[in-house]
C-alpha cells in the first residue's frame, strides 16, 4: 500500500500517461503503442550471474475509470531463455482532496530455463523493480504533481 500526496485524478492521469510511467521503470526500452491499450517494448533485468532482455507486450486489460487498473503482460526472453507473464492490479482509494491510497498487487509466472533457474530469484528481481517504479512514481509526486 502506497499513500500519494496528490488526488486521485491526478494519480489516475499518472498512470495513464505511459511516457510518464516510462521515466519511473527501471530497465524499459523502446516503448510504442501497437494498437488501443496495448504496449510493446524491451524490459531488461539481471539477476544474480543472467541477464536477459524481454520482448514484452503489456495490454490494459480492465480499466475502472479513477479506481482501478490491471495489466497483463507477455514476453519472451530473449535467446530462448523462457517466457514470463506477469498481471499487474493497481487500485485507487482517495484519502482525502490531497492524499490518494494505491494498492499494487502483482502476478509473476515463468516457463523455460528461467523457471528452472529460479522462480523465486526472478519473482525477487521483479518485486525490486516493482518498489524502484514505486519510489519513483511517488518522488515525481512529491517534487510535483503530475497535472
Amino acid at each position: 500500500m502506497l499513500r500519494i500526496p496528490a488526488p486521485a485524478d491526478s494519480v489516475w492521469k499518472a498512470l495513464l500517461d505511459v511516457p510518464y510511467l516510462v521515466s519511473c521503470m527501471p530497465g524499459v526500452e523502446n516503448v510504442e503503442e501497437t494498437a488501443k491499450n496495448t504496449y510493446k517494448c524491451m524490459v531488461s533485468a539481471k539477476v544474480s550471474y543472467i541477464s536477459t532482455t524481454f520482448d514484452m507486450t503489456v495490454n490494459i486489460s480492465k480499466k475502472i475509470e479513477g479506481k482501478l487498473l490491471e495489466t497483463i503482460a507477455e514476453g519472451k526472453a530473449l535467446h530462448g531463455l523462457g517466457r514470463l507473464i506477469q498481471k499487474q492490479t493497481v487500485a485507487l482509494k482517495p484519502l482525502s482532496d490531497k492524499e490518494t491510497e494505491a494498492l499494487y498487487t502483482s502476478e509473476l509466472t515463468l516457463t523455460g530455463p528461467l523457471a528452472a533457474f529460479g522462480q523465486q530469484a526472478i519473482a525477487a528481481k521483479f518485486n525490486d523493480m516493482a518498489d524502484s517504479f514505486t519510489r519513483a512514481f511517488l518522488a515525481r509526486f512529491k517534487r510535483n504533481n503530475h497535472e
